[in-house]
């Protein structure tokens, strides 16, 4: 087994905690709209007694706000299968 260096353990040490940035959001925003917006504690709820853990429905919650969010960043679909525009 190879020994390390004290250049090679400071080098360790500065990287490992970039690890723990890399992680996806722990869900702040997701924690606050549970305590506060009675919608998303009806969400939690039916996931709840759909038999998902606490957990589970805040990863199922993370993927509905991220879906409605997606949609709504989408551009509008043409009304009756033709675009309204009107040129000159």
């Amino acid at each position: 087994m190879e020994r390390l260096s004290k250049n090679d353990v400071g080098r360790v040490v500065r990287i490992a905690p970039l690890k723990s940035q890399r992680r996806r959001d722990r869900g702040g925003t997701i924690i606050t709209r549970a305590r506060c917006h009675p919608e998303t504690r009806d969400y939690l709820a039916r996931k709840k007694a759909e038999g998902k853990t606490t957990r589970e429905a805040i990863r199922c919650l993370k993927r509905h706000l991220a879906r409605r969010i997606w949609n709504l960043l989408q551009p509008p679909h043409p009304v009756g299968g033709t675009w309204k525009c009107s040129t000159s």
